[in-house]
């Protein structure tokens, strides 16, 4: 982990709504607060929809990048060369002083979402994706972001089309199925080693 708030302090993010004129620098005025990150949404392949983080800049502050991923294809079609644009995009971040938190691939542990409930794959995209990042930034950090687990698996459906390898993974306590008895958090966790920041969705 690179990125930490000041010891008896924490980072507070601001998500604005896309569709209006507001900014992180308006924020600021309005609360009489520097915020700490601002959140904005990426998707992987970027394919030059890269966001605008002029909101970030314009506020002089040294506000972290807070930046979730979200694949637009099945993770074993994202090429290695799509992450490496990623890292350069996150190198010439940090070069600028722009402290970014990648929040990859969140709810892996959903059904409602198109990468999720395929622990496999996804810690192996994790894997791939920490090594790239570490070997090249120096203040780039990845979050590890599931949905919360009351209700898991939250379908009745879930074993259609899923993998073997995946299927035994589910099954944490091995009784043959998928449902409210086994662990929502664990199959999806790279380790600990590969995980900067934990984070939870919550609705």
């Amino acid at each position: 982990m690179s990125i930490q708030p000041p010891i008896g302090r924490i980072f507070i993010a601001a998500a604005l709504n896309a569709s209006s004129s507001d900014s992180l620098k308006l924020l600021n005025e309005r609360t009489n607060i520097s915020w700490s990150a601002l959140h904005l949404t990426q998707p992987i392949p970027v394919q030059g929809n890269y966001p605008d983080i002029g909101s970030l800049d314009d506020t002089e502050t040294d506000a972290i990048l807070y930046l979730t991923l979200e694949p637009t294809i099945s993770l074993n079609l994202i090429s290695t060369d799509e992450w490496k644009l990623l890292v350069t995009q996150c190198v010439s971040l940090n070069s600028k002083g722009r402290r970014v938190l990648l929040r990859l691939a969140p709810e892996m542990n959903a059904y409602w979402r198109s990468w999720g409930l395929k622990p496999t794959q996804f810690k192996k995209t994790w894997s791939t994706v920490h090594a790239l990042l570490k070997k090249e930034t120096n203040n780039t950090d990845l979050v590890w972001s599931p949905a919360q687990g009351a209700g898991y698996p939250f379908s009745q459906n879930v074993t259609n089309r899923m993998s073997l390898d995946d299927l035994a993974a589910l099954d944490t306590n091995k009784d043959g199925k998928i449902d409210s008895q086994d662990d929502p958090y664990m199959p999806f966790y790279p380790g600990d080693d590969l995980v900067d920041w934990v984070g939870l969705y919550i609705v």
